[in-house]
Order: C-alpha cells, then sequence, then structure tokens
C-alpha cells in the first residue's frame, strides 16, 4: 500500500510516498517545493515528479494521502478528510491563519483531483485527546471551562499573531477595558 504524506506550508508543499507491507515500511520518494504560490499546479508537479521517478502510474496507485492538521472546531485524532471536516477547520482559520487557509485548498485540491483516494489529517490537538481532566482544566477557571476552554498546544507564531490583534484592536487591552492573557 502506498500513502503519500503532503506537508503544506504557508509558501511550500514537501511530501513522502511510503509504502507499507504488514510491519515494513519504506520511504519511496521525497520531494517539496519553495515559494509556492498556485498550490494546483505545485501538486501537479508533484505528481509528475512521483511519475517520473517510478513510484507510481498515476493517483489510482495510492491508498491514501495524509496530512498533518492543525486544528478544526469539534474534531481532533485521526480523521477522514471530507467536507464537514474542512469546513470545521474552516470554522477555525481565525486560530491557525497561516496553516489552516492552505491546508483547506490543498485538502480540496486533493480531493478534486482524485475523489477516490482517501485523505487523512491528523490534527495536531491528537497529542492532547486523552489528557486526564485535571491536566486540561489545569489553571483553567471554572468560568471559562464552562465556555469551552481547555489547554491545547499552539505555535510560538500563532500566539504572537493573536496577541499582535488582541493588541491592534483593543489599544492594548483586551476589549471593555478588561485585561486578557493568552497562555501557551
Amino acid at each position: 500500500m502506498k500513502i503519500l504524506v503532503a506537508n503544506l506550508g504557508s509558501t511550500s508543499l514537501k511530501w513522502r510516498l511510503f509504502q507499507f507491507s504488514g510491519r515494513e515500511e519504506a520511504l519511496l520518494h521525497k520531494g517539496g517545493f519553495e515559494r509556492v504560490v498556485d498550490y494546483a499546479k505545485a501538486i501537479e508537479d508533484c505528481f509528475i515528479e512521483l511519475k517520473q521517478s517510478g513510484q507510481i502510474r498515476d493517483e489510482n496507485d495510492l491508498a491514501a494521502v495524509g496530512f498533518k492538521t492543525i486544528m478544526a472546531r469539534g474534531v481532533n485524532g485521526c480523521v477522514r478528510l471530507d467536507e464537514r471536516v474542512v469546513q470545521a477547520m474552516e470554522a477555525f482559520n481565525g486560530i491557525a491563519p497561516a496553516h489552516n487557509p492552505t491546508y483547506i485548498t490543498g485538502i480540496r485540491l486533493f480531493a478534486k483531483r482524485m475523489p477516490q483516494v482517501a485523505l487523512v489529517g491528523l490534527f495536531e490537538t491528537a497529542f492532547y485527546q486523552w489528557l486526564p481532566e485535571a491536566a486540561v482544566r489545569y489553571a483553567v477557571p471554572e468560568e471559562w471551562h464552562e465556555l469551552g476552554v481547555r489547554r491545547w498546544v499552539f505555535m510560538g507564531p500563532a500566539i504572537n499573531l493573536l496577541l499582535s490583534v488582541r493588541r491592534n484592536s483593543s489599544g492594548g487591552r483586551g476589549g471593555g477595558g478588561r485585561p486578557r492573557a493568552l497562555c501557551q
């Protein structure tokens, strides 16, 4: 079984093609493009390289395409990427603005190109899905928890973006004149 793992950055596409047989795995091909502005072309060029290398004849040789997705509203773990999940990712574009929109574009392009191939995402938040309740709620006030706030992990750039948006939109204070905190 051949699985393509696609890593879509805000201006890049990198991939690895793996062959899985029982408990054995082998890396068959890896590549990538930087300074990507047209993801449809980058994906097309990825498949050209995979075909020229002799690792696939066409997209039907793939059992799945895997993605390291970031966040989606109400979705966690390793899931099949259907339109419902992609829309849940869109709901969190404001939280992951450097990653979610690019992944959404790529996922939809792969789905359109090869609707018969499974697209699977492993969300970064999956690492925290089995935390005990005490760890999820540690340092989160009860009133915040009732609003759905819990401990997750976010990348530094996302934190910096959220802080700068918050500062710029509220004159340095959290809105309503009350200080706000964003903790990592």
